[in-house]
């Protein structure tokens, strides 16, 4: 998560292994604050590159690309 929340700043960027993330990028789903990512294909090759967000190569099925709802916690 992006420590001052702003978009127009990353000065606070992470890596991992010395690969920076993207970003910041901003809420894409309700509750989402701005953030880094990170994508890794380990588990399949992706001709554009390791650490590239998106991968032409597959296909994923629907409903699987975003969070699902949590629900409220609840207190006794």
């Amino acid at each position: 998560m992006d420590k001052d929340g702003l978009v127009e700043t990353d000065d606070d960027r992470p890596s991992l292994f010395g690969e920076p993330f993207r970003g910041p990028l901003p809420p894409r789903f309700p509750g989402q604050k701005v953030h880094y990512s990170l994508h890794l294909w380990l588990w399949k090759d992706n001709p554009a590159g390791r650490f590239e967000p998106f991968n032409t190569a597959i296909t994923c099925r629907p409903g699987t690309t975003r969070p699902r709802p949590v629900a409220p916690a609840t207190t006794p």
